[in-house]
């Protein structure tokens, strides 16, 4: 059985850790939320306006929403996660860090980052639609007069 490793870190490591921790949960109960505003505006004012020969790319961009929505829950609850262990540290004084904790921020930062290139690709893809359908929309009423 493989010993954990430990790294010394003092309090102010700890303390920065966990600001920026806070700022990760911040940013992304943000992405949470435009994610959110981006599910409503395909579900409730565009999915009924495409025509055939959009489906599959809209179906495309609605699997990526959806799963960028479940990964922004997950790093949610992964960060609340890593807040709660680094108040314990700081609770207790700890002088010492697992090494696995170490990798943990750097894993979670990195998650996050991937997130945020994410949503904004989908964004862009999900504003692209909405003016291709908008532009749609005023082609019709413009025959249609």
């Amino acid at each position: 059985m493989m010993k954990s490793s430990k790294i010394n870190i003092n309090k102010e490591k700890l303390s920065t850790a966990y600001v920026l921790a806070e700022h990760w949960k911040s940013d992304l109960e943000f992405y949470n939320d435009e994610l959110d505003f981006l599910t409503v505006l395909i579900n409730k004012n565009f999915m009924y306006l495409i025509d055939k020969k959009e489906y599959p790319h809209t179906k495309k961009i609605v699997v990526r929403l959806k799963e960028s929505v479940d990964v922004c829950e997950e790093l949610l609850q992964e960060t609340a996660t890593y807040m709660a262990n680094l108040r314990f540290l700081l609770a207790e004084e700890m002088k010492i860090m697992d090494f696995d904790q170490q990798k943990d921020h750097v894993k979670l930062e990195a998650k996050i980052a991937l997130l945020v290139r994410t949503c904004r690709s989908v964004k862009q893809e999900v504003f692209t639609l909405a003016k291709k359908v908008m532009e749609q929309e005023k082609m019709k009423r413009l025959i249609q007069a």
